[in-house]
């Protein structure tokens, strides 16, 4: 019996399996480490609004939610492509943040993955898209309707459709997020 896309991209990722997760959580501690020095998790992770142990998963090897990654960012004046993919040319670089009402706005995330399924597989895609992306029909509307994904997902459809992850998870905007949507 053989596993469908949707639950090996579960393993893969739950228990913290994949190369690239790991090397999340690497920069993650050498952002933490940068910002607050070596006995600093504490202090890292009070920042972020977490407990110190919940932080300690995240340097061990879970995948932290969106929010947390952002705010990780926002913390430690990086980009979210160097967080989530070490492109050397976007570290340590400041990116400013659209705000509302004093937080970043997830909730339109959705409205962002709509537009980009849209613009690769057309207004019944949905599957396909899904499917590209490992995860299964119903989760990734679950996505569409308003539900945050994990960072995993928002990297992957990134990389899949060439959109910058700022514009996918602030909505800041950008002339590549532009190019890229209008090409297609």
């Amino acid at each position: 019996m053989g596993t469908t896309p949707a639950q090996s991209t579960r393993s893969r990722f739950r228990g913290g399996g994949s190369a690239d997760h790991l090397r999340i959580c690497e920069r993650l501690k050498v952002l933490r480490l940068r910002v607050c020095g070596a006995r600093g998790q504490s202090e890292f992770a009070s920042r972020l609004g977490l407990s110190p142990s919940t932080y300690s998963y995240y340097e061990r090897g879970r995948i932290p939610p969106v929010a947390v990654v952002d705010r990780a960012c926002q913390i430690g004046g990086v980009s979210l492509s160097w967080l989530l993919r070490g492109e050397p040319d976007s570290a340590w670089t400041v990116v400013p943040v659209r705000r509302n009402g004093g937080r970043t706005d997830y909730s339109l995330i959705c409205a962002r993955l709509q537009r980009v399924r849209i613009k690769l597989y057309g207004r019944r895609g949905c599957g396909r898209l899904a499917a590209r992306l490992g995860v299964s029909p119903s989760a990734y509307s679950y996505y569409e309707r308003g539900r945050v994904p994990p960072v995993h997902v928002l990297n992957l459809l990134s990389r899949i459709s060439g959109v910058p992850l700022q514009w996918l998870i602030r909505g800041q905007p950008s002339d590549d997020h532009r190019a890229v949507l209008r090409q297609r």
